[in-house]
């Protein structure tokens, strides 16, 4: 879409609490498209600093992964001015990118 600064996050962490996105003042951070896949069991929750914006989504060793298409709209966005982070149930390691807005 012309005009609009999507922008693009690598996701690459084992590290729960970790920041996906890093807060910017006063700007909501709004995920537009979305993948991750795991390197074993471990539930994913995507939160705006602490809190959660999604319920726990299982990933398995299996090869599951998370894809969450781009349909224009944003999925999911933080509180303004705080970080887009994940919890994660185990010690996995997660790998993947993100499209996301700053409004």
């Amino acid at each position: 879409m012309l005009g609009v600064n999507y922008k693009r996050a690598k996701i690459s962490t084992s590290t729960t609490g970790a920041a996906l996105v890093a807060a910017v003042t006063a700007k909501k951070i709004q995920v537009m498209a979305l993948i991750i896949m795991g390197d074993g069991d471990t539930d994913v929750t995507l939160n705006s600093a602490s809190t959660a914006l999604t319920g726990a989504m299982p990933l398995a060793v299996s090869g599951n992964g998370l894809v969450v298409p781009f349909c224009g709209v944003p999925w999911l966005e933080t509180v303004a001015g705080e970080a887009l982070t994940v919890t994660l149930s185990a010690a996995v390691a997660i790998s993947g990118c993100l499209v996301y807005l700053e409004e």
